[in-house]
């Protein structure tokens, strides 16, 4: 008959307890810090696709309200102080269109004759509206977002595009 090993042990040592106590700290250590880098990443991903959205909604707005347009008569540019760069597009015998950029705001608005000024887009960090030299119902416009600008996660997206007038 073959006899039973009997230890007599009745819980656990101190040892063993904290080998079990370490071992786990660094499987949980492991996991948290594959949760917090997977966490960042789809938190950069979705500032990434908000700037896209909003540059992207910015141009198609503009291209909207200048694309049935006749031509250009003229660009303006200007700033009303430190924080603000405006640029006014008026188009020959139509209400002139003026797009303000506000740089403390990152905001992009735009004003159709005398109606109230409406907001395009936000976190936009730059705008240009520039007319073709050998033609006038040809104009490119760049916007650019940006979010957490000078910050480790900062994105940005830029979008170039010509317009035609087409009347």
């Amino acid at each position: 008959m073959k006899k039973r090993l009997r230890l007599g042990n009745k819980g656990l040592t101190l040892i063993e307890l904290i080998v079990g106590l370490a071992l786990t700290t660094v499987v949980m250590t492991a996991i948290a810090s594959f949760l917090i880098t997977n966490i960042n990443f789809s938190n950069l991903a979705q500032d990434e696709l908000y700037v896209q959205e909003q540059v992207r909604k910015s141009m198609r707005a503009f291209t909207n309200l200048v694309m049935e347009k006749e031509r250009i008569q003229s660009i303006t540019t200007g700033g009303s102080g430190a924080s603000t760069y405006t640029q006014s597009v008026t188009f020959s015998g139509d209400q002139a269109l003026t797009i303000t950029f506000d740089l403390v705001g990152q905001e992009l608005k735009y004003k159709l004759g005398t109606n109230p000024e409406q907001s395009l887009a936000k976190n936009i960090s730059k705008f240009f509206i520039e007319e073709d030299a050998s033609n006038s119902k040809l104009i490119y416009v760049t916007i650019e977002g940006k979010k957490n600008p000078g910050e480790r996660n900062e994105v940005s997206f830029a979008l170039t595009n010509k317009i035609f007038l087409r009347n």
